[in-house]
């Protein structure tokens, strides 16, 4: 009778190993393919970034450490980096943008100028998909760092090596856990 419990006991713990199993790999390639998507709006608010500074470099003047700072992050080879790295990036570029674009106010005749409001209209446009897609990246991560943390899950997840993965938010957004 006891090597009967035994067996049903390991089968029970196997069972539950290969369920975890599969979640994982499951939410793993969820994860793959939201930032994939991401990833797609965030190289092109990249290419982007070229123009804009090439457009505000003639009105903006004193804003000639904002434009370097942007230059030195969109000279990085985008495609050669980490999704860590590009999280960090596109977070810096984020805050640099913003500042950009706030330069119409101080600039009047930059707020004429017909390339900078169509590269104004494409960004947003960009950002608006970039927003939506963080909002399915993370709930992604979520799910997948909540199987990767969690009792007894994550004994498996260290067994097959999976380490939580990185919420894409604001600098100014972060919540120590």
């Amino acid at each position: 009778m006891i090597v009967f419990i035994i067996i049903g006991i390991f089968c029970l713990i196997v069972i539950y190993c290969l369920i975890t199993f599969n979640n994982l790999f499951k939410l793993n390639n969820k994860f793959k393919i939201s930032f994939s998507q991401m990833d797609v709006y965030l190289k092109m608010r990249m290419d982007l970034i070229p123009d804009l500074v090439a457009t505000v470099k003639d009105y903006a003047e004193l804003e000639q450490d904002t434009i370097k700072k942007i230059n030195e992050i969109s000279n990085k080879d985008y495609d050669k980096l980490s999704y860590t790295e590009k999280i960090k990036i596109n977070n810096q570029i984020s805050h640099h943008i913003s500042k950009l674009l706030a330069l119409k106010e101080a600039y009047p005749e930059l707020k004429a100028n017909e390339q900078f409001l169509k590269l104004q209209r494409s960004l947003r446009g960009i950002e608006d998909e970039i927003s939506i897609s963080k909002q399915h990246y993370n709930a992604v991560v979520k799910d997948y760092n909540n199987i990767v943390k969690k009792r007894p899950s994550n004994i498996v997840a260290k067994l097959l090596g999976c380490k939580p993965k990185s919420m894409f938010e604001s600098e100014n957004m972060k919540v120590n856990m």
